[in-house]
């Protein structure tokens, strides 16, 4: 493992295939490399910068109130953006970037210069985008202390008309971050402090582990795998056996083998999800 002590924080890598650029504090960096890593050079440096992504020949980075561009991921050129979005992450896909932020903010652009605000439906901020088959998937988190409920995921198209995922997230569950993988997507996100989630959104049946934290230990259920047409009959054969059936307990910090963990809930079909 490499370690930059470059200053501040590091909060997001990408790469066109041959320089890799860092977006941070105040600073971007870059690599032809990953060994070696240099700062780049900004017209106008205004704080951190949250997100950086790479598409149709240009690099966008994303920030507070402003943008950077560059062609080469060495110089930068900073935009001021009016209305206070609070970008938080930008993706790009069909010759149009992304950009997501604070109160549920969207804006658009074809050359990463100039902006539109599109409609949101939510009012949470918008953590991360991906733009995957075709569509653009966006994650929805909560600002702690937010005891609402998250929309989870927004899909559009185009970037601008946005549906709501038909998965329903629990209160105050929010989510970070996506990639894809094949034909899946894959999202993170956490429960306040204490437990951690991992959502699907493709067709997979893999094995996924139900968490309950008791005092100082995880109680975990180990049930069958069933598919979501029978988990309310799950649920209830549960609800009976689980006073005769033992639980597996592990203490805070066990590593639990993943060939050991079982089906929870719709462990077939979409909107399956995991909990850590």
């Amino acid at each position: 493992m490499q370690v930059l002590n470059m200053g501040g924080h590091l909060r997001s890598l990408a790469t066109d295939g041959e320089t890799e650029v860092i977006a941070g504090d105040s600073q971007m960096l870059y690599s032809t490399n990953l060994t070696n890593w240099a700062r780049g050079t900004i017209d106008r440096v205004r704080g951190t910068y949250n997100d950086v992504t790479y598409g149709n020949g240009l690099w966008v980075a994303v920030g507070e109130n402003f943008t950077l561009t560059s062609t080469n991921g060495r110089q930068w050129t900073d935009k001021f953006l009016t209305n206070n979005p609070n970008l938080q992450s930008v993706g790009i896909g069909n010759g149009l970037f992304v950009a997501g932020g604070i109160a549920g903010r969207i804006l658009t652009s074809s050359d990463g210069v100039n902006w539109t605000n599109t409609a949101s439906l939510t009012t949470n901020m918008i953590t991360d985008i991906i733009h995957f088959n075709g569509s653009f998937f966006a994650t929805v988190g909560l600002v702690f202390p937010n005891r609402n409920r998250s929309e989870g995921v927004i899909i559009s198209a185009n970037g601008v008309d946005w549906t709501t995922w038909s998965e329903v997230l629990p209160l105050e569950v929010s989510l970070h971050g996506i990639t894809a993988s094949a034909d899946t997507l894959f999202a993170v996100g956490d429960y306040g402090w204490a437990v951690g989630y991992i959502y699907r959104y493709g067709q997979i049946a893999a094995p996924t582990v139900d968490l309950h934290r008791d005092s100082q230990q995880l109680e975990i259920t180990l049930p069958e795998r069933p598919c979501r047409k029978a988990a309310a009959a799950r649920r209830a054969a549960q609800a009976s056996a689980r006073g005769s059936r033992p639980k597996r307990r592990i203490s805070r910090g066990q590593i639990v083998p993943r060939n050991r963990l079982f089906s929870r809930g719709s462990g077939c079909g979409r909107g399956d999800h995991e909990v850590y």
